[in-house]
């Protein structure tokens, strides 16, 4: 389970809340959920020690706000007088995110994993949508007896409209495919032609191209170490916006 530090502990039921002009620009310009999760986030980026940026983070800073380079981030500073302080903060804000979020939930990514391991399984579908059922058996009876290929299928049938680009779903996790189309691609060799499947009142031609299973390397590692970040972010944040449906006029933020 996530060591919270003291310091994030129910964040969002104590961290100040904008209030006046403040809410009133930030409601306006439906930047309010943005900067209340940036509040949160900054919260969470200053649990990881401070530092002096270095030339590769100053270069990134200078892309992100749409600077060419160093000189011109340098130049931003004395053009409009800000704090050094200020821009090397923000350079550094992205490692000491990673950092922090590291140290907190890095212990819990195993467990994690375990639990959601199905749904981050990978396939790549071939998949072709008819509104005629009795074409698409046709079709499939076909392809069994080899008077077609699914290739020629693509070709005719994949430019309709509603169908996948290419004729093709994926590579995609599971969890984000309809909960029939995930069972195919689980029970199905790659290879494998499945009998018309209907989903919705559509007749569905599906050909399983690829599956993977997951895997906890580095990528997988990242991902989930940002869904358990994300749900804190989630979770804080509801309590921030219910206490301003609650109680917006005690609410004080100093900018």
């Amino acid at each position: 389970m996530a060591v919270i530090p003291e310091p994030l502990k129910n964040l969002g039921s104590t961290l100040a809340l904008p209030s006046g002009e403040l809410l009133r620009e930030l409601l306006s310009s439906e930047l309010l959920v943005p900067y209340l999760q940036r509040k949160l986030l900054n919260a969470l980026a200053n649990q990881a020690p401070a530092s002096a940026p270095d030339a590769s983070q100053l270069q990134r800073l200078a892309k992100q706000i749409g600077m060419g380079d160093i000189d011109q981030l340098d130049s931003l500073h004395r053009t409009h007088a800000i704090d050094l302080g200020v821009l090397g903060e923000l350079a550094v804000y992205p490692s000491r995110l990673s950092t922090a979020t590291e140290a907190i939930w890095s212990d819990e990514v195993p467990g994690r994993f375990l639990e959601r391991s199905r749904d981050l399984d990978e396939a790549t579908l071939s998949l072709l949508r008819f509104e005629d059922a009795d074409l698409a058996q046709e079709l499939y009876f076909q392809l069994v007896d080899g008077e077609l290929v699914f290739a020629q299928l693509l070709d005719r049938y994949g430019q309709a409209p509603g169908q996948p680009p290419r004729g093709l779903i994926g590579p995609v996790t599971l969890d984000k495919l309809h909960p029939l189309l995930a069972r195919v691609a689980e029970c199905y060799d790659p290879g494998a032609l499945i009998p018309p499947l209907d989903i919705n009142g559509t007749a569905h031609l599906i050909r399983v191209e690829q599956f993977n299973k997951a895997q906890l390397d580095g990528p997988m590692r990242q991902r989930l170490l940002s869904e358990l970040c994300q749900q804190w972010i989630s979770d804080e944040l509801q309590q921030l916006l219910q206490r301003l449906v609650e109680a917006p006029s005690t609410s004080t933020l100093k900018p």
